[in-house]
């Protein structure tokens, strides 16, 4: 059921008015009415009964047509007036229409009052169907404006007819500059020729497209978006336009990719987590096992002299064994970490090689491999300003890979001059590996070849090492390899030989006396490894003193003049080792005090000799090394100086 049409009639002579809305039901017009002659009961029901249309005379007791013409348009502008009017004033009418009347109807001729009225509702229709029009497309004007989404209009022919802000705001092209121009201005030169076309065809045949397009700015930047693009259609179902909404992707699709890595950053530390615990409770328990069953069997009295010197060596070799193990572990753990530091210094890679050869000469020996230093000619003696212990670190590592996986033949490094620094290299005529082989051969816990993992013993760990080493001197490590052929290994360090050396403490002795033989207080609590440190010293000719604590250590300082030396560990009860040397040598700064731990950080040995202590030894002490050291410092056969604090003279 339609609504009632609502009519205000402004009307003071009852008789008209009854005459009006009878003109206006012969046109079958279903109206609702209300009669006002006041200016008050006007405006009230221009509020309240809110008509669809005004039928308004023109003289009134208090007001006339033209007052309540212009209230209307204050307080109902769009809604329909029509003067009816007992006065034929052709002024007055186009007075009227001139200040908004729809119409002026005299009411000698009211048959005009039914189209007039009728005409004037399809007119406030019209009207009001065109503010709706006129509404939404100023929301959907809006909606394109603002919307952050790039929206992209051209013709049939694909050239570019709109763009919103937001597509200046990105691509950085202004209007004049895209206007006219196709969207190819946007992508790169290597646009996938095959992809453009496909969408073309898609388009042309009426269809909508998805995807994605790798486009290029103004500036040249490069921006990944997803791309909407629809045909536009006439009421003939032709093509006109398309129309195609862009979002800008690159950085959802840049979390994405961080997503990814991070994806697979913990799926790889899964991994090596999973791989560290087996590799360690393979690589622990073997040794241990080998050193716990030949101890055993050590004490059995059914084996000759001669199988017992032979489970002595293999106990030897599994305690090596297990220790390099034990030590690849906590390199690998203090390098991931960042917890090693960089201390340079000065010295002669000439020397240093000679030490590698001298160091690996045995090892090379029990398998009649040939080892050779190659130097450049050019270079006599070249010195070098970095951390040399470091650097001797990786040359172990990849030498004693070469040694291990070098059945016969020769194995050679040296090094050669560069503009930016120093490349290192070590050649073997070993196993080799195949290309795949070397793909993965730094990763941790891998040899190359994981069906030989057992023929040689290791935890797959030295080539790791290596490589982490040479990053902290910001250097690589890479390898060339052919498979039963042998191996190269390079590595290029950066050296800048202008930095100054680090100068470690000089080396004083502090005592006034002196003996023909040397006494060594040895500050150790715990009684193996004193026991060793004693039988190896004893054996070397020295006398020895031992403190079972730093405080204890102290105090024989202080009360024994005759201490030539002190072996110091760093974690004792009582007073730990660092403390007490900065005691003693706050009394003796002459003394030589050794670190001698089983915390082997560069950090360890920074505070080791900042707290005073000479040299730094790790644990377990090498016999040899430790002698060599003890005579470096002394002297064979030393006569300790009787002035305390004067230099050792050898």
């Amino acid at each position: 059921m339609e609504a009632k049409i609502k009519v205000l009639l402004v009307e003071d002579l009852p008789s008209d008015a009854l005459l009006v809305l009878r003109e206006i039901k012969k046109n079958n017009i279903d109206i609702l009415s209300q009669t006002v002659d006041s200016l008050e009961e006007y405006v009230a029901a221009l509020h309240e009964f809110q008509p669809d249309i005004i039928l308004s005379d023109y003289n009134l007791p208090t007001f006339d047509g033209m007052s309540a013409l212009r209230l209307r348009m204050e307080i109902a502008p769009h809604t329909p007036f029509i003067l009816v009017t007992g006065t034929k004033n052709e002024e007055t009418a186009v007075e009227c229409m001139k200040a908004g009347a729809d119409d002026y109807i005299i009411k000698e001729n009211l048959k005009r009052l039914g189209p007039a009225f009728l005409a004037a509702l399809e007119k406030k229709a019209l009207a009001q169907s065109n503010r709706n029009a006129l509404e939404k497309l100023s929301i959907l004007s809006r909606a394109v404006e603002q919307n952050p989404a790039l929206i992209v209009i051209t013709n049939r022919e694909g050239k570019i007819e709109y763009v919103n802000p937001r597509f200046t705001e990105i691509t950085g092209y202004t209007l004049d500059e895209i206007i006219g121009r196709t969207s190819r201005i946007l992508r790169i030169d290597n646009q996938n020729q095959e992809l453009s076309q496909t969408v073309w065809e898609t388009l042309l045949a009426g269809k909508e497209w998805n995807g994605e397009f790798y486009n290029k700015k103004k500036n040249r930047e490069y921006y990944w978006e997803n791309v909407h693009i629809s045909p536009l259609l006439n009421d003939a179902g032709e093509i006109t336009h398309f129309v195609g909404i862009t979002e800008d992707i690159t950085e959802k699709r840049q979390m994405l990719h961080e997503m990814i890595i991070a994806k697979e950053k913990a799926e790889a530390a899964d991994k090596l987590k999973s791989a560290f615990i087996n590799n360690i409770s393979h690589e622990v328990r073997t040794p241990l096992n080998g050193i716990l069953g030949f101890t055993e069997m050590l004490v059995n009295s059914e084996y000759s002299n001669e199988n017992k010197a032979a489970f002595m060596d293999i106990i030897k070799k599994s305690s090596t064994r297990l220790l390099n193990t034990i030590t690849g572990y906590m390199d690998i753990s203090m390098l991931v970490s960042g917890n090693v530091e960089v201390h340079n210094n000065r010295f002669s890679i000439n020397t240093m090689l000679e030490e590698l050869k001298e160091e690996f000469l045995e090892a090379c020996a029990e398998k009649n491999l040939e080892l050779r230093i190659q130097k450049p000619l050019s270079a006599n003696d070249l010195e070098l300003n970095v951390d040399k212990e470091l650097l001797y670190k990786i040359w172990v590592q990849l030498l004693g890979n070469a040694v291990k996986y070098t059945p016969s033949g020769s194995i050679s490094f040296g090094y050669r001059r560069e503009k930016d620094g120093i490349s290192f290299f070590i050649t073997d005529t070993g196993i080799g590996m195949d290309q795949d082989e070397t793909r993965y051969i730094f990763d941790y816990f891998r040899q190359g070849d994981d069906s030989q993992t057992r023929a040689f013993d290791g935890s797959g760990l030295g080539l790791s090492i290596a490589r982490e080493l040479v990053k902290l001197f910001k250097g690589t490590l890479t390898v060339e390899s052919e498979k039963n052929v042998g191996s190269t290994f390079t590595f290029t360090v950066p050296v800048d030989e202008s930095k100054a050396e680090v100068q470690r403490p000089e080396i004083r002795i502090g005592q006034p006396g002196w003996k023909s033989k040397p006494v060594i207080l040895v500050a150790e609590d715990d009684d193996f490894n004193y026991k060793y440190l004693d039988i190896i010293l004893k054996k070397a000719g020295y006398d020895i003193l031992r403190a079972v604590n730093g405080k204890d250590a102290v105090d024989l300082c202080h009360s024994d003049e005759e201490i030539n030396l002190v072996l110091m560990d760093m974690k004792m009860p009582v007073m730990g080792g660092l403390e007490a040397t900065s005691r003693i040598k706050s009394f003796l700064p002459g003394m030589p005090i050794v670190a001698v731990t089983a915390y082997v950080s560069s950090n360890d040995e920074n505070e080791a000799y900042l707290a005073g202590c000479s040299h730094f030894l790790s644990k377990p002490v090498n016999k040899t090394k430790l002698i060599e050291l003890i005579e470096s410092i002394l002297g064979k056969n030393a006569q300790v100086s009787l002035i305390p604090g004067e230099a050792i003279s050898c």
